[in-house]
């Protein structure tokens, strides 16, 4: 089991997790680079998207997986505590629930 897991696990059992976002946010954002690297290996030359750029991206996602997971807001609060539309949030909600559930399940197969 991935220390993303365990953590997960963890709080969803209702164990406290001292530092939950200190210990996920870096585990998510060093995965994600990961992922990224090895997707843009397979590009064609004088691609001009850079993997880091691609996984900054997963700061918005890692603030909406701790609003609506860790602190149980609606998409509503969440979009308002944002400053972004609803569509925003239930689309980059989705997104990180497709993520989160594939590293739960499947685990780093890379």
């Amino acid at each position: 089991m991935n220390e993303v897991t365990k953590i997960l696990r963890a709080a969803e059992s209702g164990e406290a997790v001292e530092n939950l976002t200190e210990k996920l946010l870096p585990l998510v954002y060093d995965e994600l680079r990961r992922l990224a690297a090895h997707r843009m290996a397979g590009q064609q030359p004088g691609q001009t998207l850079q993997a880091t750029a691609l996984v900054h991206e997963d700061p918005d996602l890692a603030k909406i997986v701790n609003l609506r997971y860790f602190a149980g807001m609606t998409v509503p609060e969440t979009a308002a505590a944002l400053g972004v539309s609803p569509s925003t949030i239930d689309r980059q909600w989705a997104c990180a629930r497709a993520w989160l559930f594939r590293e739960i399940t499947e685990g780093n197969r890379l």
